[in-house]
């Protein structure tokens, strides 16, 4: 014959499931941590990357414009030889007439 429970037994059930309800909240928890912290790592990680793209970027759009720079303001070859020798460009209502060419000397 099986013997009827008794309150004892019973009372012994509901601290077991208690127990383990509480070891699974925890767990729980802990899992909804982790992942709450591996996914604000990731965005710090995609935060960062878009920083040091936009950085390169930056840069090289930098160099870019410093060697637009220096090809505008830099003054021709021929610009300063034309002034070493005395030469300039001709005034707006000078005439030239090139009917002859003249040879260099040696």
């Amino acid at each position: 014959m099986a013997k009827p429970r008794t309150r004892k037994a019973r009372a012994g059930t509901g601290w077991a499931l208690l127990g383990i309800t509480a070891v699974m909240s925890l767990v729980t928890a802990a899992g909804l941590f982790h992942v709450w912290n591996a996914q604000k790592n990731l965005a710090l990680r995609r935060a960062i990357w878009v920083e040091v793209d936009r950085s390169r970027t930056l840069e090289n759009e930098r160099t870019e414009l410093r060697r637009e720079q220096a090809r505008m303001t830099a003054v021709p070859r021929a610009t300063v030889k034309a002034q070493v020798m005395g030469l300039r460009p001709p005034r707006p209502d000078q005439v030239i007439q090139a009917d002859e060419i003249e040879e260099a000397a040696p």
